[in-house]
């Protein structure tokens, strides 16, 4: 058997690097050419990604911004609420308290009536009796009818006095009250826009920053 050559080997050697070498080539090309690929969807993805996280940044930042606007209504609102139920309560108390003031008034003017009616009834009656006691009870029993005609009108007075004085405690105390309560919702309200606030603009910050 004739053996080969030693050029024929150097040459077989040779051809299959070569052919080695080429599809080395190939396959890197090809690999390049993948990564290449891959690395334009995950951009492409990515940019979508960033366009959806700014949509919904923007979505929240509009959604707390009419958080913001809900709670300043509700700060006006409260506040008219709490001034019109002030106003009804104070104009009720007012209203019941002057009704008792001019009915215990007016009780106390009949008194008083009665009481110099009753004088006078016993005076007339007593002009006709012939003896000096009869004139002195009917003095007295006049007298007595002026002082309690003066009692029950100084009641009215006090009365009618007490009244306004209570009246005036009720309104200051409701003022106090319904200033209070402002002032409550007020906070509550400030709270509420402040927190909106923050949220809206931590969502202002994301969309910006996407």
């Amino acid at each position: 058997m004739k053996t080969p050559t030693p050029i024929f080997t150097i040459l077989a050697i040779l051809a299959f690097s070569f052919s080695s070498i080429a599809q080395t080539r190939s396959q890197v090309k090809t690999e390049k050419k993948i990564e290449k690929e891959i690395l334009k969807l995950e951009r492409k993805t990515e940019k979508a990604n960033a366009k959806d996280f700014r949509e919904i940044a923007k979505a929240e930042e509009k959604w707390h911004r009419e958080r913001v606007k809900e709670a300043g209504a509700r700060e006006k609102n409260y506040s008219k609420l709490a001034a019109k139920a002030e106003k009804g309560l104070a104009k009720a108390e007012y209203e019941l308290y002057s009704s008792r003031a001019r009915e215990e008034a007016q009780w106390h003017g009949a008194r008083a009536e009665e009481a110099v009616n009753r004088g006078k009834n016993i005076k007339k009656n007593g002009e006709g009796w012939n003896n000096e006691r009869a004139a002195v009870e009917a003095d007295l029993a006049e007298q007595r009818a002026k002082d309690e005609e003066k009692w029950y009108r100084d009641r009215s007075r006090i009365a009618a006095k007490q009244d306004r004085a209570l009246l005036r405690t009720y309104a200051k105390e409701n003022r106090k009250m319904a200033k209070a309560e402002r002032k409550l919702y007020k906070a509550r309200a400030k709270s509420e826009t402040r927190y909106y606030s923050r949220k809206s603009n931590q969502a202002g910050r994301r969309t910006g920053g996407i």
